[in-house]
């Protein structure tokens, strides 16, 4: 059975990507976000580490709650 190893977030303005890949793959994150005239601004994109490195489902919700904390911190 395959896990969910890709997840897109909103947070505040912002649009994530996360795909955590799986086997020997790298782990990246997207970032964008829709701007007044309703045009897509794409911030940035990064490698995160290795699949293996979030193989447990458990480090990807950590990574995920780490993400939202800091895009909600960000906007106070």
């Amino acid at each position: 059975m395959w896990a969910k190893k890709t997840v897109i977030i909103n947070i505040n303005e912002y649009i994530i990507c996360v795909d955590f890949g799986q086997g020997e793959d790298l782990s990246v994150q997207s970032t964008s976000r829709i701007k007044m005239d309703g045009s897509l601004e794409f911030i940035e994109s990064k490698i995160i580490g290795k699949a293996i490195d979030y193989y447990y489902k458990e480090k990807r919700d950590k990574y995920i709650k780490e993400l939202n904390n800091k895009y909600n911190n960000d906007k106070n």
